[in-house]
C-alpha cells in the first residue's frame, strides 16, 4: 500500500495515502460535529467533494464550505472509517478556496466512499 502520494484526481485515491494534493468541488455538506478540547469548541465537518473522475467524503476541521465552490486540498491523507474511504485534512490551512478555477463536470457516479475497504493490521 502506498504511504506517500500526490494524487491528481479522486479516482487515484487508495487507503493509507499521505501528502495528497487535489482540486475538488464541494458538492454537499453532510454533517458537523463540535468537539470540546480544553474548553475550546473544535468543529469537524464532512462534505461530499468531487472532480471529473469521481467523488469522496471529505473530513475537515472547517464548517461553512459552500456547495459549488472549488477548493485546493494540500497535505491530505486517506482514512478508512467503518470500511468507507475518506479524504482528510487536519488543519484549515490545508484547504484554500480556488473560486471556479475549473468548470469540468463532476462524476458523482463514482463515489469512492461507497466502495468497501478492509483494513489489515
Amino acid at each position: 500500500m502506498p504511504t506517500e502520494a500526490e494524487a491528481n484526481t479522486i479516482n487515484t485515491l487508495e487507503p493509507s495515502q499521505h501528502g495528497i494534493q487535489l482540486f475538488v468541488k464541494v458538492l454537499d455538506w453532510l454533517v458537523t460535529i463540535e468537539n470540546e478540547k480544553n474548553d475550546v469548541s473544535l468543529p469537524m465537518s464532512e462534505y461530499l467533494v468531487g472532480d471529473k473522475s469521481g467523488c469522496i467524503m471529505f473530513k475537515v476541521p472547517v464548517k461553512g464550505l459552500q456547495a459549488g465552490s472549488w477548493i485546493s486540498v494540500k497535505n491530505g491523507y486517506t482514512q478508512v472509517v467503518a470500511g468507507s474511504l475518506r479524504l482528510v485534512v487536519d488543519t484549515p490551512d490545508d484547504i484554500e478556496s480556488t473560486d471556479s478555477i475549473n468548470s469540468e463536470p463532476v462524476d458523482t457516479s463514482n463515489n469512492l466512499s461507497f466502495n468497501e475497504y478492509l483494513v489489515k493490521h
